[in-house]
């Protein structure tokens, strides 16, 4: 869950950063800009899965997260794009209606434990 969210943050966010740079012609040194992604990545990573946080900084750091995935989107072939999304809306529909489902079984579970349901 960690890594996954620190190679969207450091990786995939770091070639969209210096496709922006490169774009609007700001010079930046190496280090500097590694310092810049390592600081973001981690602190994303921590706010998103790990640490309590206010809630307008996770939902910056989601967006992020929506944005760079969906600019990567835009790069793979349209039939790929299409794939992906046919199998997304088809793990929904199983998260959803299947009996042994993960969202049902969460659901569930908190009826058991009399949790309220967020």
């Amino acid at each position: 869950m960690g890594f996954s969210g620190l190679l969207i943050f450091g990786l995939l966010g770091s070639l969209v950063g210096s496709e922006v740079l490169q774009a609007l012609a700001i010079p930046l040194d190496l280090v500097t800009f590694a310092f810049v992604v390592y600081n973001f990545s981690i602190v994303g990573v921590l706010v998103t899965f790990f640490w309590p946080a206010p809630l307008l900084l996770k939902q910056m750091y989601l967006i992020f997260i929506g944005t760079v995935v969906a600019f990567y989107f835009t790069r793979i072939p349209e039939w790929t794009t299409w794939v992906l999304l046919v199998a997304m809306a088809v793990y929904d529909l199983f998260a959803v209606l299947m009996p042994g489902g993960p969202l049902r079984v969460l659901v569930e579970l908190a009826e058991e434990r009399v949790d309220p349901n967020p």
